[in-house]
């Protein structure tokens, strides 16, 4: 179980997610949060790919799990098909539309200096339906002021993707890491073949 922590692509490390890893490793799955790098998204997914692929050299399953813009990086995992499956929680997945005119921040901070650019990055963008690994998306309900409850709406229209909706606002609702639990374990059987690998056992 790759876990990804939140913190907008800049704050945060791997100890932030702790407490989900241990939540996992309670139930059973190997759990590694994963400390990808801040202040540079395209950095950070290039490490969350090599993550991934590292543990799939094991041949197991490999899931990915993550909170907000670590949802983003666990969507586009899922989207690219290097996990069997992911799941997405309160995750701003279309960052052409998400803090839309903040130029400063795409382009000086996350090092995403252009439309073309926010678009490759965005799991809404990224996902095929029938090629891309099960996605779960998970949000809470308005008002989440960080990352709108429509971003998850809109996904989950667009490709017919399960949404639970959640109590409270950002990442306020506990019952996120259980759930994803759940749904992990009710997706087993219709697992996807992710890059380089047989389809899941």
């Amino acid at each position: 179980m790759l876990v990804f922590h939140a913190g907008a692509f800049v704050y945060g490390d791997a100890s932030a997610a702790a407490g989900n890893c241990q939540e996992f490793a309670d139930a059973g799955y190997d759990s590694v949060s994963v400390d990808y790098p801040g202040y540079d998204y395209p950095g950070a997914l290039r490490y969350s790919r090599h993550a991934a692929s590292v543990v799939r050299m094991r041949g197991l399953p490999t899931y990915a799990v993550g909170w907000s813009a670590g949802g983003t990086l666990a969507g586009m995992l899922a989207a690219l098909r290097d996990v069997n499956a992911g799941v997405a929680v309160s995750a701003p997945t279309n960052l052409v539309n998400w803090n839309r005119t903040n130029w400063h921040y795409y382009r000086d901070m996350i090092k995403l200096p252009t439309w073309d650019a926010r678009r490759r990055a965005s799991p809404y963008y990224r996902y095929r339906p029938g090629r891309s690994c099960p996605l779960l998306l998970m949000h809470g309900r308005p008002p989440d002021r960080i990352v709108h409850y429509w971003q998850s709406v809109r996904f989950a229209r667009k490709d017919h993707l399960h949404l639970i909706t959640l109590k409270h606002g950002h990442l306020k609702d506990p019952s996120s890491g259980p759930r994803a639990l759940h749904w992990i374990e009710r997706t087993t059987g219709s697992w996807c073949s992710v890059r380089g690998t047989a389809p899941g056992r």
